[in-house]
């Protein structure tokens, strides 16, 4: 039996992939203030952490930035500019406790998006992700008890979650504890 050798990396960096939502986050908390009445218990996702996650890296070192901004930048010279838009509300359930998210309407230049990223992924052959199948939301908010069902939460909404947005970058995020509060920090960035 091989045996594998044991790296004595120390990780500095904890690392996600995603699409920043600047041009619609005033939407994005309007919608949060007209849940508040819904839900009895729960934390929202702050204004500044609003993204759309491609693909999770988790922990890395200083090292490993590199041949990440190689993948952002071959990812980002693959794919042209393209529009998503919102058209639901979703929830996944964990221990009786709900994240809130918004749903893309289903869009073939999103997972153009994310199939070009996964290949450059596999050809550099460099990190080891886990790979769960793609469904592309923005999380606006975590373990959440509502006071009815989603279905009926949604058909209670003035402002239905219909949003369009440009997506024309990619961004590496670093999620770090910045004065007590967890914040996604974009790293590098790269337009399409």
């Amino acid at each position: 039996m091989e045996e594998k050798e044991v790296s004595n990396k120390t990780f500095s960096r904890r690392v996600f992939i995603g699409i920043e939502l600047e041009s619609i986050k005033e939407e994005l908390v309007s919608l949060q203030n007209e849940l508040k009445p819904y839900v009895t218990k729960g934390n929202f996702v702050f204004y500044d952490n609003f993204h759309l996650t491609l693909q999770f890296i988790g922990e890395i070192n200083e090292q490993d930035l590199y041949p990440l901004k190689e993948i952002i930048t071959t990812t980002a010279q693959s794919v042209k500019p393209f529009e998503i838009e919102i058209d639901h509300l979703g929830q996944f359930t964990k221990k009786k406790k709900q994240v809130i998210w918004l749903g893309i309407k289903n869009n073939p230049l999103l997972f153009e998006l994310y199939t070009v990223l996964q290949k450059a992924f596999q050809e550099k052959d460099y990190f080891e992700l886990k790979k769960p199948a793609f469904l592309p939301h923005i999380t606006i908010g975590r373990q959440m008890i509502l006071k009815v069902p989603l279905e009926e939460l949604e058909g209670n909404l003035d402002n239905k979650p219909t949003t369009k947005l440009q997506v024309t970058k990619i961004i590496l995020y670093e999620s770090k504890q910045l004065n007590g509060r967890l914040r996604y920090v974009p790293i590098f960035q790269q337009v399409l």
